[in-house]
């Protein structure tokens, strides 16, 4: 049985180009007056969880961006292994240190994301 852990905030956002961040809150949606300043990104800083080994899968999951190709943790690149209607998730499982930063790019006005979650799933036991 997997168990969630939601990334509720703080979490911070900057024009991708920039380094200036704000605080922000999820739900979070580009505004319409963005498009000068795209891509956005979205970003959080986190500890890995306690008790998991290298057996345990780790995924992070982003709820209200359709088709989000990418996201980046601790300056690695993960693609999407699974995006159904506006639910994507990414295998981190070999990507995160004891303390850890995922940013999320938001490439268009009225792009939202609504909640970020880290999925701790257990193998099975015998």
């Amino acid at each position: 049985m997997p168990h969630d852990i939601r990334l509720a905030g703080p979490w911070d956002c900057s024009a991708a180009d920039e380094d200036n961040w704000e605080r922000c809150v999820l739900p979070f949606v580009v505004p319409a007056k963005a498009p000068g300043e795209l891509p956005i990104r979205i970003r959080r800083k986190f500890h890995k969880p306690s008790g998991v080994d290298n057996r345990t899968r780790l995924l992070l999951v982003v709820d209200g961006v359709p088709d989000l190709k990418s996201i980046q943790v601790n300056d690695s690149h993960i693609g999407a292994i699974r995006c159904v209607e506006s639910t994507c998730e990414f295998d981190v499982s070999d990507k995160l240190a004891d303390y850890n930063i995922v940013s999320i790019p938001l490439t268009g006005p009225g792009t939202h994301v609504d909640a970020v979650t880290l999925r701790i799933e257990e193998p099975p036991t015998t």
